[in-house]
């Protein structure tokens, strides 16, 4: 008896359980219902502004008034966000116009915004990038009111600060800000940066020019920054890296970036500098060597396999895979490299071995997909 009372008690509490996630499942559909038709309320006037854009006519002054007092409040410029993500689906280029149209709304509500809570700074901002607002005009004054933004502690708030500016496209202004950055020492990742650079939106030759002029006024760490936006952009200036890369008493890290440069760009210059890299570890830091070992993958020629073949007996694990790997990525075979598998050298066989096997399955799944 006892028994199937706790039967019938786990039962009841199985079947509450199930009437409570009904029930709360329900009460979410509703609330987002409720949510989605609230934040959407604009929608509606915001079309009426939409279609005297399309008559040719400009926005109602009164719209223009009352849109200057929405912005004045968070919850309602939420609003204003739902509605127009769902109109630029529907009619991108009417939104557009319009978004310029209410260019004096951001202006005028941006003093107000950037001078509160964190969290309200950042998702103007964010407003501001996602609507493409500051490349409409009133340059000075939105280049003045990032550059607010990037003194901020927060690192939101400076990564839209800096897409605005990517996406003005001046290549001075972008200098201006990093080098604002590398003074205040403000952590600001280096993938962020050459990320966001490589969607700078001007002239990036000009860009590449106000690089170079200010080069030298630049920590460490933002020169390593830069050279790797201007190796992902394929940005050709192999000389004045090479420059960079020789100057005495360079810094390591530096040194590295202008190395892997060189992997995407050949230049003759450099060829004997890697291969002594390379050939001559004494009294170095390893990493030289290993990424000499991936960056010679661009210089092919018997003086670069042999250097590797002897880089493949190093006593550090990554050189001598760096080296395996740019030995099979030179199409070699077993037969050429028949010295090393017939050697002594059991960790350079296997190192080899394994990047052999590798291409080799790669092969057949091309043959058999």
């Amino acid at each position: 008896m006892k028994i199937e009372v706790l039967m019938y008690f786990y039962m009841g509490v199985c079947a509450a359980m199930i009437l409570f996630n009904c029930a709360v499942l329900l009460v979410n559909v509703l609330r987002k219902k409720r949510i989605n038709r609230r934040d959407r309320r604009l929608e509606p006037e915001i079309k009426v502004q939409l279609e005297r854009l399309e008559r040719g006519e400009e926005p109602e002054e009164e719209h223009l008034a009352q849109m200057n007092k929405i912005f004045g409040k968070l919850e309602h410029l939420r609003s204003f966000e739902e509605s127009m993500d769902t109109l630029r689906e529907e009619k991108p280029e009417l939104c557009r116009q319009y978004l310029k149209a209410l260019c004096p709304c951001f202006i005028k509500a941006a003093p107000d915004y950037f001078s509160k809570d964190i969290m309200e700074v950042t998702y103007f901002a964010w407003l501001i990038r996602k609507c493409e607002v500051a490349e409409q005009g009133t340059r000075d004054f939105w280049i003045k009111e990032m550059r607010k933004l990037l003194q901020m502690p927060n690192v939101y708030c400076r990564e839209n600060a800096l897409h605005i500016m990517y996406r003005m496209g001046n290549g001075k202004d972008i200098m201006d800000a990093l080098l604002l950055l590398d003074e205040r020492q403000a952590f600001h990742h280096s993938k962020l940066i050459h990320d966001g650079l490589l969607k700078f939106k001007g002239n990036k030759e000009e860009l590449l020019k106000e690089i170079w002029l200010v080069f030298h006024q630049f920590s460490a760490n933002m020169q390593v920054t830069l050279i790797s936006y201007m190796r992902l952009a394929s940005m050709d200036c192999c000389e004045q890296i090479f420059e960079v890369m020789m100057r005495p008493r360079q810094d390591d890290e530096v040194y590295f970036a202008c190395m892997r440069y060189f992997g995407k760009f050949y230049y003759e210059p450099v060829y004997p500098v890697l291969l002594n890299a390379l050939s001559d570890r004494a009294g170095q830091r390893w990493e030289k060597a290993a990424i000499a070992a991936t960056v010679l993958r661009n210089y092919r020629s018997e003086r670069t396999v042999d250097v590797l073949e002897q880089a493949l007996h190093s006593s550090n694990w990554y050189i001598r895979n760096n080296a395996a790997e740019t030995l099979e990525s030179f199409g070699l075979t077993y037969a050429d490299m028949a010295e090393v598998f017939e050697g002594n050298d059991r960790y350079a066989r296997e190192i080899l071995q394994y990047w052999m096997d590798c291409r080799s399955i790669k092969e057949v799944e091309v043959e058999n997909p």
